[in-house]
Order: C-alpha cells, then structure tokens, then sequence
C-alpha cells in the first residue's frame, strides 16, 4: 500500500479532529490511533513487550484525543538537526 492508500485508510479509521495550529486535520492523533491499534494486538500476545514510534513534522504535536498506549514509547525526531563532523 502506498502512503496514499495508507492515508485514505487511516481517515476512515479517525474522524477528523481539527488541529488549529496546522489549520487542518490533528496527524497526531491518526498516527496514535493506528499505533495504539498495533500496540493492544502485540501486547495481548506479549504483555512486556515495548513498542518504540518515531514522531516527524507535523506529528510531533500532541494527540488531540488519543492517549498514548502504556507499551509504547515515542520520541520526537527533528529533521533540522545535522551532524556535526568529528573534530
């Protein structure tokens, strides 16, 4: 499935909650939906098991609605940051 696809999916999924600061629909809470939907099925499985979710742009805002399943562990990524060479 292409991102595309992936996106009509997801928004069948959520229904569209308004993030004022983008002017538009809350990404964060349609990515915390999907993974949040990952997380229970993998963690009925395996109860200890931690889930590990990278947050870009615009989805590291927030979830408007959704809360962040206890196994899963975020961290929000900054694509301005550059390596500094070794000196």
């Amino acid at each position: 499935m292409d991102w595309a696809g992936m996106n009509r999916t997801i928004r069948r999924w959520t229904p569209a909650i308004s993030d004022e600061t983008f002017g538009g629909v809350s990404k964060s809470d349609r990515l915390m939906f999907l993974c949040n939907r990952i997380a229970k099925k993998v963690v009925a499985k395996d109860p200890d098991v931690l889930l590990g979710m990278l947050a870009y742009a615009d989805y590291t805002r927030p979830p408007l609605r959704e809360t962040v399943h206890p196994n899963i562990v975020s961290r929000a990524c900054s694509d301005h940051l550059q390596p500094r060479p070794f000196r």
